[in-house]
């Protein structure tokens, strides 16, 4: 009865931590995009 319950409370944590981690993923991606973009036109405004 425990073991069933802990199983069925790992699963579950353990989907809601993989999609916690692909947010918090698809954010750093995002700003890191974002920065690079950034720094990308500061040193095409700088250049021109």
């Amino acid at each position: 009865m425990v073991n069933k319950l802990t199983k069925d409370y790992l699963r579950r944590n353990t989907r809601c931590h993989i999609q916690r981690y692909k947010r918090v993923r698809l954010m750093q991606i995002s700003s890191s995009l974002y920065y690079y973009s950034m720094v990308n036109v500061k040193m095409l405004a700088f250049y021109f």
